[in-house]
């Protein structure tokens, strides 16, 4: 009489015993609970003036009342209001609550009772209703309150000293609060935009405080290497967090002890039990580091726009790290080029930390002195961007482009613009470069490390005839913090990788395309282009990254001096075939692949549909209203 959804959720529990019974009641209340929210406030939306919203309320109340009235509904009776009120919802929805969390933090326990009696049967009960409950009623206090009683539960010695089992369970509850608190963030956020009628939102973003990261540093620093739970739970929390540093971080401090217990010890040397929990540590990471890693550029002067794309993160499922790294002198890229690293040089610390993006609102010397700060031996900006440019170098793709030969200053905000991707570029060759000289055990340990510093593997058959048996090559994806993905972006990129050839440089992933720059056809999903503006979002492989430090220094906006880059593998007969730099129609004929890998000199490709987009519009103007490519970054002054 329960229905089948009933009977679904008993078969989650390890058997049908009264316990399991009980602890799926609990369960289909607390899955009853949001469900009577949602149909509240629909009853409320359907009564609204704006027919819109009343038409769509309509719809979902009617939704509402087929759900209860249908056979299998009877769980949803487990839990009935006669008048669901604001004041009655949060007293529900801390009643569950503090009943979900009273099996696990004994100052919770009102009832007397063993606090871990059936842990592992009432466990997902547990986090289930704590997360159900944190969600409905939305109090971003309760969330952090809930954090900090489970630290001071596992600092102030209330469970019984040494018993894992209480710290698993303890420790539960950590991923459900981490979730609630990011997504309470992101609907604080909204609501805080949807406040501010000025364009920009830099003053709100400054008043926002990240207040889990604290805790969650605390409790990190609690983990014993061999606490599966534990360390399961924090790993956890830095996927829904998307902070690919922390999770770095946490793998560079576990694996080396998992894979070399592992692989060094035989079979004997250690217990089947800690043999199986040091496997499922592994099998965890292996798993994480399955999620693309994305490298960020951010002002820190611009909170606005990272809290903005990590909420655009959170919903792709991406972990993400600043991308600019240090720079590296003239002398050095030189000395490093082609290099391979040994384990002993990789800095770990260096390895899992970013920088800001350089910030071009200053003077010639406070950038100068940005560069100092973050420059590996003697140096200076000349070797990273040329003082002068010349903007009639664009005139066959740009109409308003100056005409003459006349050079101009570059602007500080465009140096700064180039000196962050530069160091993303170098950031990009750190990683991917290939580790060397390593045992087995260090050469494996490296390997998945690694993992958690790319996004994914071009596997594509190779442009040129000598890479044929080249293996899949490690990218990294480099996004603009503006910019705007598109849906199921992790899908599509995947698509993507799938046809990029293994042995190409870049490829654009967020672009706009002068009308004279035609793209040719590569596969279904790519292009080659003959001319891009914007670096939005890129896909970089090592030898691309290697490739743009070799040609430094740039000259102009580094996304056009890109784009003329592009342009100079055109510079030939089949450029003229394709119309590079014409308003003419192109010619039909097209070169074959064996032309292109002759002529491709920086073998560049383009998203044929662009998997992401900068944000477009002046500060105080209109979303959407169409603007000049010029003035679409309010933070870069164009010189040409």
């Amino acid at each position: 009489t329960k229905g089948w959804f009933y009977q679904q959720v008993i078969f989650l529990f390890d058997s049908m015993s009264q316990e399991s019974h009980k602890s799926a009641f609990k369960l289909m209340q607390a899955l009853a609970f949001p469900v009577h929210v949602a149909g509240s406030v629909w009853k409320e939306r359907s009564m609204c003036i704006d027919d819109r919203i009343r038409d769509i309320a309509q719809v979902e109340v009617a939704a509402y009342e087929r759900l209860k009235s249908s056979i299998d509904a009877a769980w949803l009776k487990f839990l009935q209001f006669d008048d669901m009120t604001e004041e009655l919802v949060q007293k529900v929805g801390h009643d569950f609550l503090s009943s979900s969390v009273s099996n696990v933090l004994p100052e919770n326990n009102e009832h007397g009772t063993d606090p871990i009696t059936s842990t592992r049967q009432s466990s997902l009960v547990s986090g289930m209703t704590c997360l159900l409950s944190l969600l409905t009623i939305g109090d971003f206090d309760e969330v952090i309150n809930l954090c900090n009683k489970i630290l001071l539960t596992l600092k102030g010695g209330k469970l019984d000293n040494g018993d894992k089992k209480s710290r698993n369970a303890c420790l539960f509850l950590l991923p459900a609060c981490c979730y609630a608190y990011t997504n309470i963030m992101c609907r604080k956020w909204e609501t805080m935009k949807l406040g501010n009628t000025m364009g920009r939102h830099t003053a709100s973003a400054f008043a926002v405080k990240d207040l889990f990261s604290p805790i969650l540093d605390s409790i990190t620093e609690l983990v014993n290497l061999d606490d599966w739970a534990n360390i399961d739970a924090i790993a956890q929390c830095c996927v829904l967090l998307c902070d690919g540093r922390r999770l770095l971080r946490l793998a560079n401090n576990v694996l080396p002890h998992a894979i070399k217990t592992l692989m060094r010890n035989s079979g004997a040397a250690i217990s089947s039990d800690e043999r199986s929990v040091i496997s499922r540590v592994t099998s965890l990471f292996v798993d994480a580091c399955e999620i693309p890693t994305v490298r960020v550029i951010n002002l820190k002067r611009r909170p606005d726009r990272l809290l903005d794309f990590m909420a655009d993160a959170a919903k792709e499922q991406l972990l993400v790290i600043k991308g600019p790294a240090k720079l590296r002198s003239k002398s050095q890229v030189k000395k490093n080029a082609n290099a391979i690293v040994s384990p002993s040089s990789i800095d770990v610390n260096e390895a899992c930390s970013g920088y800001d993006a350089f910030d071009g609102q200053c003077g010639a010397d406070e950038l100068d002195d940005q560069l100092l700060e973050r420059l590996a031996g003697d140096g200076a900006l000349s070797d990273f961007i040329r003082a002068k440019w010349r903007p009639g170098d664009l005139r066959a793709f740009d109409r308003e482009a100056r005409n003459g030969n006349e050079l101009v200053a570059t602007s500080i905000t465009e140096r700064a613009c180039a000196l962050s991707h530069i160091a993303s570029w170098m950031g990009v060759e750190q990683s991917l470069s290939p580790v060397v000289n390593a045992g087995e055990v260090d050469g494996y340990e490296q390997k998945v490390i690694r993992m958690f510093k790319i996004s994914g593997f071009a596997r594509g058959p190779a442009l040129l005839h000598k890479n044929t048996d080249m293996e899949p090559a490690p990218v990294c994806v480099v996004l603009e913090d503006d910019a705007v993905l598109a849906d199921r972006f992790a899908e599509r990129l995947s698509s993507l990788l799938e046809e990029l050839p293994r042995d190409f440089h870049f490829c654009s992933l967020g672009y706009s395309r002068p009308k004279t720059a035609p793209i040719v056809d590569f596969s279904s999903q790519l292009g080659i282009p003959s001319c891009l503006w914007y670096l939005t979002g890129y896909v970089l492989s090592l030898e691309g990254a290697r490739h743009l430090i070799q040609s430094l220094p740039v000259t102009g906006p580094v996304d056009s001096w890109m784009g003329m880059k592009m342009c100079s593998n055109w510079d030939n007969v089949y450029g003229h075939w394709i119309g590079v730099g014409k308003h003419a129609r192109a010619m039909s004929k097209l070169p074959s692949r064996k032309d292109l890998s002759k002529i491709m000199k920086f073998r560049a490709f383009a998203a044929l549909v662009p998997l992401c987009e900068q944000k477009v519009g002046k500060a105080g103007g209109d979303a959407g209203v169409r603007v000049n490519w010029r003035d679409r970054d309010t933070d870069i002054a164009y010189s040409g």
